[in-house]
C-alpha cells in the first residue's frame, strides 16, 4: 500500500496505527451520566457561594437533579467536571425536538451501502479525552464525521482536520449538523457497528478492478489542493483536499516521502514523458530531498506539491487518470475520508461568525469565553481578569507547533486570531505577572 511499507520510517508513524473497533463493555460509565437536561447560559454569572457554579454566556451543561425545582439546578460542567447548583432563570434548556430538522432515510435494502456512504457532519460540544484505545480523543468545537452508532450512548466517529482513525464519542458530547446548512438534527439513522463494518468490507470488495469496462466507470479525482499540514511526533503531514468527478469529496493525509516514492515511480513508469527518450518532460518537478525539516521547510514544500498535485491533474488524461495518479497518490487509503460534501465549506461557514470560542487555562481551573473576532489583546485582558481577578500574562497555543507563545501585543493577537478563525479554535493559558 501506498502508506505503508517504508521501514525507514521513525517509531512515530507507529502511533498512527489505527486501533479495531469494539463495543464499550456493559459496564455504566462512572464519568459518562446521561443528562436530564442539556442546559445553556444565557448571562454571566459569577458564584455566590461554595455550593454554586460561575460560568459565562453561552456555556453548555448537565442537569444532574433537581431538574423540575423553579430556582436551582444541581448541574455539571462537561469541560471541567465541576458540580454544583446553578440559577433555574439564567438558562435556555436545549430541547431534543425543538428546531431539529429531521435525516430522512429510506428503508429499502437497495439504500443500505448509501446510508453507508452519507456520514453525519459533528461538532464537539466538550472536551473528551479517551480512556480507553477504542475511545476518540476530541476537542471543544472539533469537526468530526459520524460513521457509525455503537450503541444509544455511543457514536462511531473520525476527526477530520486532523490524522486518526474512528473511534467511539460519547453521543451527549456531539451535535449533529446537516453538511449542507450547517443546522442542527436530531432523528439520526446510523448502521450499528457491526453492519457498518460488514458494509465496509461489501463496499472494498466491490472497488476492485473488474476490467477495461469497469475503469470506465471509476471515479477519479479532478481536484486537488493543499492547504495544510500537521506536525505529528517527528513528522510532517500535508493535509489534502481532493474532488473526485462525481462529485465526492477526499481529505487525504501524504507525507513528503509518499510524494517522493510517487514521483520516482512515474518517472520510470512513462520514461518518455519525463524527457529521457529524446522527447520533451512534460511531467512536472517536485521538490527535492533535504537532511533538516522545520515549519519554515515544510511551508515552502505545501506550496510546491499543491502546484505540483495542480500540474498532475492537468496533464493528459491517459496520465491523470492513471491508476498511479488516481490510487497511489489521490487514492484512499487509512486514515483517510471521503464525504459527499466539502468539509472545508463547512469549516468556511463556520468561521465566518461574529465570535470566536476562546478556552482560557487558568492554573486548575478551565473556561471558555466567546471574543468578538476583532477585539484587542486589552479587551482580552479585561475579561479575563473578570473572570478570575488577577492580571496575568496570557500565552496562545500555536497548534502547528504545538508550543505556546507569549501574546504581548496586537500583531500576537492578529496572528492568534487568525489561527483560530482557520483552524476553529483558540486556547490561551495564564502566568503570573
Amino acid at each position: 500500500m501506498f502508506l505503508s511499507n517504508k521501514k525507514e520510517r521513525s517509531k512515530s508513524l507507529k502511533r498512527l496505527v489505527k486501533n479495531k473497533i469494539s463495543t464499550p463493555v456493559a459496564v455504566q460509565p462512572t464519568k459518562i451520566e446521561l443528562p436530564k437536561k442539556i442546559i445553556k447560559a444565557l448571562y454571566d454569572y459569577r458564584a455566590q457561594g461554595p455550593h454554586e457554579l460561575s460560568f459565562q454566556k453561552g456555556d453548555f451543561f448537565h442537569v444532574t437533579g433537581r431538574e423540575n425545582d423553579s430556582e436551582w439546578y444541581e448541574a455539571s460542567n462537561p469541560a471541567t467536571n465541576s458540580r454544583g447548583l446553578v440559577p433555574v432563570s439564567c438558562f435556555q434548556v436545549i430541547e431534543r425536538t425543538a428546531n431539529k430538522r429531521p435525516v430522512s432515510s429510506s428503508t429499502s435494502g437497495s439504500d443500505s451501502s448509501d446510508n453507508m456512504h452519507r456520514k453525519l457532519y459533528g461538532v464537539v460540544l466538550y472536551d473528551f479525552k479517551a480512556e480507553r484505545p477504542d475511545e476518540l480523543d476530541a476537542q471543544a468545537g472539533e469537526s468530526i464525521v459520524i460513521i457509525a452508532q455503537s450503541n444509544h450512548e455511543w457514536f462511531v466517529a473520525k476527526p477530520i482536520g486532523r490524522l486518526g482513525g474512528p473511534g467511539l464519542i460519547p453521543v451527549s458530547f456531539v451535535e449533529v449538523r446537516d453538511a449542507q446548512t450547517g443546522e442542527s438534527v436530531e432523528a439520526v439513522q446510523l448502521p450499528p457497528v457491526k453492519d457498518w463494518k460488514k458494509m465496509t468490507q461489501m463496499y472494498e470488495a466491490s472497488t476492485i478492478p473488474l476490467g477495461v469496462i469497469e475503469q470506465k466507470k471509476k471515479d477519479v479525482v479532478v481536484f486537488a489542493a493543499i492547504n495544510s499540514f500537521i506536525l505529528e511526533g517527528d513528522q510532517y503531514w500535508f493535509v489534502l483536499y481532493a474532488k473526485t468527478m462525481r462529485g465526492m469529496h477526499r481529505i487525504l493525509y501524504r507525507l513528503y516521502d509518499d510524494f517522493y516514492d510517487f514521483q520516482l515511480n512515474l518517472l520510470q513508469t512513462y520514461p518518455a514523458e519525463a524527457g529521457q527518450e529524446d522527447s520533451d518532460r512534460i511531467l512536472p518537478y517536485m521538490p527535492g530531498p533535504l537532511k533538516e525539516i522545520d515549519d519554515k521547510v515544510t511551508t515552502e514544500r505545501q506550496i510546491d506539491l499543491n502546484r505540483y498535485c495542480q500540474e498532475l491533474l492537468n496533464l493528459p488524461h491517459y496520465l491523470s487518470e492513471s491508476d498511479l495518479v488516481q490510487k497511489q497518490l489521490f487514492g484512499i487509503h487509512e486514515g483517510d475520508i471521503e464525504l459527499d460534501y466539502d468539509p472545508r465549506g463547512v469549516s468556511n461557514r463556520q468561521s465566518t461568525e461574529d465570535h470566536i470560542k476562546v478556552k482560557i487555562i487558568h492554573k486548575d481551573d478551565i473556561f471558555a469565553i466567546k471574543m468578538p473576532v476583532d477585539c484587542t489583546l486589552e479587551y482580552l485582558k479585561s475579561k479575563v481578569y473578570e473572570r478570575i481577578g488577577l492580571e496575568v500574562n496570557l500565552y496562545y497555543k500555536n497548534e502547528v507547533s504545538g508550543l505556546n507563545q507569549p501574546l504581548e501585543g496586537e500583531l500576537d493577537m492578529e496572528e492568534a486570531f487568525v489561527q483560530a478563525i482557520q483552524r476553529g479554535k483558540l486556547t490561551i493559558t495564564t502566568g503570573d505577572v
